[in-house]
């Protein structure tokens, strides 16, 4: 998770901490002695938590996009 939202341990720690507080259901649970999230909680983590990097990415994300339908639209001419 580390690597996915681009933050540090203790940060991740804070966010689970605050997921498991603020939202009623389990979305956290351990297999072979590893914390896991469900896919719901890394939802939740993207829009809520992290949302301003998530903002950033939509954005990035959308202008990859937009740069390629660009790409494509030339090519075709």
């Amino acid at each position: 998770m580390m690597w996915y939202f681009e933050k540090d341990y203790e940060s991740i720690k804070l966010a689970i901490y605050k997921m498991h507080h603020e939202y009623n259901q389990n979305l956290k649970y351990y297999e072979n002695e590893r914390l896991m999230i469900k896919a719901e909680g890394i939802k939740w983590l993207n829009e809520k938590y992290y949302r301003k990097s998530y903002l950033e990415y939509l954005e990035r994300t959308k202008l990859a996009l937009e740069g390629i339908k660009f790409k494509n639209k030339n090519l075709q001419n």
